[in-house]
């Protein structure tokens, strides 16, 4: 039987400055990584798959650097071709302006799904594999095995 393990990467650079780049993680996120190796010291993993996004890769070897791991081009996130931009969480019309535009994906949705499937599909029906990857892929791993429909992502402002 496979135990298959999905392990978002840590906290990056990016999700603290709203940038989509491929930044590598924050003082939290190697904190957080460091911390997820203690606790995975005791699983034996036959195999560790890894996006190749920095923030992927430096969890990966900040968690488990003594373990050979595997970069699997399919676990990336959904590719986008969108600039990275800032913008002040304070100024509500430059996030309002943000949120209407639309996704500039350079990937579809469909195509993303097709991606995750396939990799699915090819992962060893046995053994312990560990996947450190994005919330997209996870949200669609889990919707393919467990059969739920996904709602779309939606971001809004807290108010105080």
């Amino acid at each position: 039987m496979l135990d298959l393990w999905l392990i978002r990467h840590a906290e990056s650079i990016g999700n603290l400055d709203g940038t989509a780049a491929d930044t590598g993680l924050s003082v939290s996120g190697r904190a957080q990584a460091q911390t997820l190796g203690v606790r995975l010291s005791a699983v034996s993993f036959a195999e560790v798959l890894c996006s190749p996004l920095r923030r992927a890769q430096e969890t990966a070897a900040l968690a488990l650097p003594l373990l050979p791991r595997t970069t699997v081009h399919d676990l990336r996130e959904l590719e986008s071709s969108r600039t990275p931009t800032f913008i002040d969480p304070t100024d509500s019309a430059a996030l309002d302006a943000l949120l209407a535009a639309p996704l500039d994906s350079t990937e579809s949705g469909p195509a993303f799904m097709s991606r995750v499937t396939s990799w699915l599909q090819g992962l060893p029906r046995e053994g312990t594999v560990l996947a450190i990857t994005h919330f997209a892929v996870i949200r669609e791993v889990l919707a393919r095995l467990f059969g739920f429909r996904r709602a779309p992502q939606s971001i809004g402002l807290q108010s105080e």
